[in-house]
């Protein structure tokens, strides 16, 4: 049974991810979305979320030196 339920959750994820690539394909073939526009979106939200680890990383790094600190 539990060998079923770790398949139904993946299965659940890749049904999403092809979901939203359906989505894109629809923008770009349906709607005219030119394709450099769809990467340059793409490369934005990777820049984006390259940017928002990284405040979260150096967020945590400080939090755990002023936790850590010794007077």
């Amino acid at each position: 049974m539990a060998l079923f339920r770790k398949f139904k959750r993946r299965r659940a994820i890749t049904i999403q991810l092809i979901a939203c690539l359906a989505f894109i394909f629809l923008a770009i073939y349906g709607w005219g979305l030119p394709v450099r526009e769809a990467f340059s979106y793409l490369v934005a939200l990777i820049i984006g979320l390259v940017i928002v680890i990284g405040l979260a990383f150096g967020g945590g790094y400080l939090l755990n030196k002023l936790m850590n600190r010794r007077d």
